[in-house]
């Protein structure tokens, strides 16, 4: 073993495992950062005052080691922890525990502060009785804080496993892995360099552990090789609103090729004034000290900067930033770089009172034009990335947004100017960036297909002279005069000036048919209609019968023993006469009817081809226009729909409170598309009742409001929305044991992992055989209880797994222990959801066939009429039935008998 394991050694592995490797076995470190050499000396500053202030309950300081650093430590046989000072506190359980005391530079405290602590912890209780449950956190400015620190005692024991192993001499290097703390780490430089040399793919910003396992699997290990991965794909259909999604393997190609690559023209017009915004702060005190401005009008460009001493200062410099901005035209856009600086703005309103409201409508995000539509060869979309690519430099070598911390940090320590000058500058070069990147986008609208270094990722761009181009066109031109109407619609190979065509040479436009769309055929069935009795304008009763008679005549599609008919019924009845107003009115039945030329029973055949057989609404133009001989606008189908879909509104409530009467319920939600736009579908289901709800998002909203008051047992998957739930609830079991299952054939060799399962195994096997000998009854059931409750004592809160898919299932576990086995102790509880997923399965094929919905009334109008068709399934009826009946209650509704075809001979 080269050296102890120490804090700093535990605190490297959590944040990156080489790091902690290369402490072990004392490779050369480079440079510290200034932040971290600026927060420790600010810890140094303010320890004394803190160990005195607590001075009557300190039981033990801890003196420095000899040999090690200058902070103070505890020692348990290879460990060395850094402790500030021990007090004594009594456990949950009333005997007397250690609690170790940490101070921090920071403001606030992070993952790695709580490591730290708990590692002090697990340290002192090496030779103590009693582990300690709890430590004090101390940092700059703030009230210590009493964490607990026990739930991290199984991460500390296992990083302390790992460490040591690591710390053998033949122990492997860990692989290289980019990640956000390299930026302030001492093998900073080292390891950029050898990811250069490898073409690491953690260079891409993007690129997450998950994606990294993803590619490991496939065998992709470069950025070149991820190059090769990227597809064309057809762009689909989105909704202007849609957030677009990024594509890591185009950034790779970018990257490959050297090209910058569109898949969405930016559309940034250029304006007589413009300005540039960028703003300095410090996120974890919420205070912002430095305000930029670069106002650009033609080609006179001034900078303004805006200075904040103190946080009373904050005010100041935000109100005089927008009296500068109030003074410029109204219409001059603001342009910046990222999301800070308009949440900079509604915090100041929120917090100080300030107005805001139209600079923040005037704000642009130059970064929302660049994220998943412009892919430059850059390994991140940060601005200090693409300013390096578009030429800018800035002053200072390690200018970034760390860097500005240290220096505003050194300024308020040391009140030396030359840092406040650092960052004066460093803030004018960020808006001179953002000004050159917005100009590059500009340059990209309007001249990217002349840019030999612009591509666009669907179909490889082609480049052409001019005379070069006026070949292609003409060529074009002779390929699409070889279509099958080329007699009809001549294309003209040459192109010639448009001629002037005469009145003459103009075809005459059809006129518009002034009369009434009448059925063709003679009327099978006539029914008489009452007149109307009551003026509508004087209020006078008993209307005179007139000699006049109105009719309208419907097609209707009947059903026959063989089949279906076409019939045409016509209403016929006399007009009511007013003697005061001499006014003529027609029944009341044939106004209602007057806009409509086909009968409600076709408007329920056509529903059934929608919902039940899931036919496309133009195949079902064309079959009704089979089936009764007349025209069916594909317009007219989807009205029938939705004209059914209002008549059945009743139903649906009906079948809500149905729903709420049962004893248990499933839920469930699947993705729909309704105009490129991701929303969601929810089902609730008995087995016997249907109901579908339509949300734009995933917020458990819809469900929750229609459960608010619900007594029963609620069964749903593990999406975390559903914890929100009030009522009882019984977890998939299905949803578990498929996961369980998939990750043991994603790492069959991880040995700790399959013992896990093997423990689960032996659990659930005597459940469901007794389910599959007794059902789910309760008296059966109950007695494997005492099984789950060892299984938790044994297995889940006993020791460390030794496997991270271990540790996180359970987690799942432990989160879910009274939802997953609720069917044990309440009768008749199904253990999966199967029935909420059969109830979706028919809208997941119908999204298939469709591909989207055209707009949220269209979707609404769908899932209601489903809802009706699948619980008539669930009940064995059939759907057409139910809606030629006129019945509303599905479960009132006795289909009629079918007659019996004679079997064949």
């Amino acid at each position: 073993m080269n050296q102890p394991i120490c804090t700093k050694i535990v605190v490297s592995y959590v944040e990156c495992k080489r790091k902690a490797y290369y402490l072990l076995h004392g490779e050369p470190q480079g440079t510290a950062h200034d932040l971290d050499l600026v927060l420790e000396r600010r810890a140094d500053a303010i320890r004394k005052t803190y160990l005195a202030s607590i001075e009557g309950d300190i039981t033990q300081r801890i003196a420095g080691v000899a040999g090690a650093e200058s902070s103070p430590r505890v020692l348990a046989g290879d460990l060395v922890a850094a402790c500030d000072a021990i007090t004594r506190k009594y456990s949950t359980r009333r005997r007397e525990s250690s609690e170790p005391h940490l101070v921090v530079g920071a403001q606030s405290f992070t993952k790695k502060h709580r490591f730290a602590l708990a590692f002090a912890a697990y340290v002192i209780g090496q030779s103590e009785t009693i582990l300690p449950e709890h430590g004090v956190l101390a940092s700059l400015g703030g009230k210590p804080k009493r964490v607990k620190v026990a739930s991290l005692f199984p991460q500390v024991r296992s990083i302390v496993d790992d460490l040591r192993e690591l710390s053998r001499a033949d122990a492997t290097e860990p692989p290289l892995i980019l990640c956000e703390a390299c930026s302030t780490c001492v093998f900073r430089d080292r390891c950029r360099l050898e990811a250069v040399e490898t073409d690491n793919l953690t260079l891409l910003d993007r690129m997450t552990p998950k994606l990294l396992k993803k590619y490991a699997r496939r065998g992709v290990l470069t950025v070149n090789q991820l190059s090769y991965l990227f597809r064309p794909r057809r762009a689909r259909k989105r909704s202007p609103a849609a957030q677009p999604s990024f594509n890591i393997e185009l950034q790779a190609l970018a990257l490959r090729t050297k090209k910058i690559y569109l898949h969405d023209a930016p559309k940034l017009h250029e304006q007589p004034v413009e300005i540039y915004l960028d703003i300095e702060g410090i996120p974890e005190q919420g205070f912002d000290y430095l305000i930029g401005l670069l106002i650009r009008k033609g080609n006179e460009v001034t900078t303004r900067s805006f200075w904040a001493d103190t946080r009373a200062d904050e005010p100041r410099i935000f109100q005089e930033c927008i009296d500068t901005i109030q003074s410029l035209p109204q219409d001059a856009r603001l342009y910046h770089y990222g999301s800070y600086e308009k949440r900079a703005f509604q915090r100041v309103q929120e917090g100080h009172g300030l107005k805001c409201d139209a600079l923040i409508g005037r704000l642009t995000n130059v970064n929302s034009m660049i994220f998943g539509k412009i892919y430059f060869p850059t390994y991140s979309n940060r601005l200090k990335d693409l300013g390096k690519f578009l030429g800018v430099s800035w002053s200072a070598a390690n200018s970034t947004g760390i860097q500005s911390l240290a220096w505003r940090f050194l300024w308020e320590d040391t009140g030396n100017d030359e840092y406040k000058q650092r960052l004066l500058t460093y803030n004018r070069e960020d808006c001179d960036a953002v000004r050159i990147v917005a100009d590059e986008l500009r340059c990209l609208s309007m001249a990217a297909h002349e840019r030999p270094d612009v591509d666009v990722p669907t179909t490889s761009k082609r480049n052409s002279t001019k005379s070069g181009l006026e070949i292609h066109e003409t060529f074009d031109r002779i390929l699409k005069s070889a279509h099958l109407k080329y007699q009809d619609q001549r294309i003209t190979i040459r192109p010639e000036t448009a001629k002037i065509q005469s009145k003459q040479d103009t075809p005459k436009k059809k006129r518009r048919a002034t009369s009434r769309r009448k059925p063709s055929g003679r009327a099978n069935k006539i029914i008489h209609v009452p007149r109307k009795r009551t003026c509508l304008s004087c209020k006078r009763a008993g209307l005179k019968r007139s000699r006049k008679t109105s009719e309208h005549s419907l097609i209707e599609l009947g059903r026959t023993k063989n089949g279906c008919k076409r019939f045409v019924v016509k209403y016929v009845g006399h007009q009511a006469f007013c003697p005061e107003c001499t006014y003529y009115y027609p029944p009341p039945a044939i106004k209602r009817l007057r806009a409509h030329i086909f009968g409600r029973s076709i408007k329920c055949w056509a529903v059934h081809f929608r919902i039940v057989l899931r036919l496309p609404i133009r195949v079902i133009s064309d079959l009704l226009d089979t089936l009764i001989s007349e025209h069916v606008a594909a317009s007219s189908v989807s009205g029938f729909v939705g004209d059914i879909a209002d008549e059945y509104a009743a139903t649906e409530e009906l079948l809500e409170s149905q729903l709420l009467a049962s004893r248990h319920l499933h839920v469930d939600e699947t993705k729909i598309n309704v105009r490129g736009v991701d929303c969601y579908a929810w089902v609730v289901t008995d087995g016997q009742h249907v109901l579908l709800r339509f949300s734009e998002s995933r917020q458990i909203s819809v469900v929750e409001g229609l459960l608010k008051q619900y007594e029963g047992v609620v069964v749903s998957d593990f999406y975390g929305g559903y914890d929100c739930l009030t009522c009882k609830q019984q977890r998939c079991l299905v949803h578990l044991i498929r996961d369980l299952n998939e990750d043991l054939w994603k790492n069959p060799f991880n040995q700790d992992y399959e013992l896990f399962l093997s423990k689960i195994r032996d659990m659930f096997v005597p459940i469901f055989e007794d389910v599959g000998k007794h059902g789910l009854k309760s008296r059966y059931l109950k007695k494997h209880m005492k099984a789950v409750d060892q299984f938790y004592r044994d297995v889940i809160e006993g020791q460390d797994s030794g496997s991270e898919l271990g540790e996180k299932y359970k987690k799942r576990f432990r989160r879910y222990r009274e939802s997953l086995f609720r069917f044990l102790i309440e009768d008749g509880i199904p253990w999966n959801n199967n029935m909420a997923e059969r109830s979706l399965r028919h809208l997941s094929v119908q999204q298939k066939i469709s591909g989207c919905f055209f707009g949220q009334s269209g979707a609404d109008d769908y899932l209601r009429l489903l809802s009706i068709s699948q619980t008539c399934r669930f009940q064995d009826k059939p759907f057409l039935d139910f809606l030629l009946s006129g019945e509303r209650d599905i479960d009132q509704f006795k289909p009629p008998r079918r007659r019996q075809k004679p079997k064949a001979r």
